[in-house]
């Protein structure tokens, strides 16, 4: 059952015990079966399983990793925190700082499909809240402000976050960038749809004007790659010509994974709408598995 301190504790071994932090600030204690050795793909399974969530919207879940300035005085996350999602095959005894269970899907749609699971709708309005709370998720429109505060239940309240512009969009810490010019700095915001590029300032403040933003369709991304601390992108330009952009950032690995999961979720929507799921799906590994769906 959930334990109330918002606080990690790995035992020594031969048992360890891993604590996961959960949107609603509630922890749960993993399984001493889920040890040093075990893959973060496994202890996400056995994390999700916990939490009484339905097995169509466990997959809508993923372990993330808190990063902080001060990992001594922050447990919980905060307006300067960012929270690494960990590679499926990472093993547990890599990750040092505060584990989390955080919603990790880009399609807000799918999320239509969950509203039955009474478990999944209480954590995604757990999140959606805290990260409207927090700022993550601007609301500007006073009347979508209002409507939140008075919404009656969590279904209505997830019903108006996902009207919000970055519902299910992830926003990474400032970087440096070579876009416009070398040496610039930007904000980077991954969705669905698309890379989203807001120059700002090098302490992180957003610059304003017409060419502050910058949109790259997923479509023009021809690849990208990523190599240490640094991840680039080729998008072909307005005539047809390719241009690589390059982000400089201590996310590197964070933002490569916000990459492949878009992309997949991409290719996910794609399959289905041409009905062309793999027949090997279902023995596919959980992060690569389409579980995509267009029914209720």
């Amino acid at each position: 059952e959930p334990e109330p301190e918002p606080e990690q504790e790995i035992l020594s071994a031969p048992t360890p015990r891993y604590r996961v932090l959960l949107p609603n600030k509630q922890v749960l204690k993993l399984p001493s079966s889920v040890g040093p050795d075990t893959t973060v793909e496994e202890a996400e399974v056995e994390a999700v399983k916990l939490t009484g969530v339905g097995e169509f919207a466990s997959n809508f879940f993923g372990l993330f990793e808190l990063v902080t300035t001060d990992p001594s005085k922050t447990t919980v996350p905060n307006e300067e925190s960012f929270e690494r999602k960990l590679d499926p095959s990472e093993k547990m005894g890599d990750v040092s700082g505060q584990l989390l269970l955080r919603k990790w899907l880009f399609t807000k749609q799918q999320e239509l499909f969950a509203q039955d699971d009474k478990a999944a709708v209480a954590l995604l309005h757990a999140q959606a809240k805290a990260d409207i709370d927090r700022g993550r998720i601007p609301v500007v429109n006073p009347t979508a402000a209002t409507r939140l505060r008075d919404s009656k239940n969590e279904a209505e309240y997830l019903k108006l976050a996902r009207k919000l512009k970055t519902y299910a969009m992830l926003r990474f810490p400032p970087c440096l960038c070579d876009f416009p010019e070398p040496d610039s700095h930007a904000i980077v915001i991954v969705d669905v749809q698309r890379l989203i590029v807001q120059a700002c300032e090098p302490d992180g403040t957003p610059m304003d004007g017409d060419n502050a933003i910058t949109d790259f369709e997923w479509d023009v991304v021809k690849k990208w790659k990523r190599r240490d601390n640094i991840v680039g992108i080729r998008y072909a330009n307005e005539d047809d010509d390719l241009e690589t952009v390059t982000f400089t950032t201590d996310q590197a690995d964070a933002l490569s994974a916000a990459f492949n999961r878009v992309f997949a979720e991409r290719r996910w929507v794609e399959q289905l709408s041409s009905d062309q799921v793999p027949e090997d799906n279902d023995s596919l590994p959980r992060h690569e598995r389409n579980f995509f769906t267009t029914k209720p």
